[in-house]
């Protein structure tokens, strides 16, 4: 049932991906700036 493992890796994947969008949107509320995010994000931008 390997299907499975796949199900579960994808839903908490997209969980992630949802708390940290919440995450960006809260800190872009107070500092006006993705400057103040997480120390990573530079590397994705």
């Amino acid at each position: 049932m390997w299907y499975w493992v796949f199900f579960l890796f994808a839903s908490v994947l997209q969980n992630l991906l949802v708390l940290r969008d919440l995450y960006f949107a809260f800190t872009f509320s107070f500092h006006g700036s993705r400057k103040a995010t997480l120390p990573g994000d530079r590397y994705l931008n």
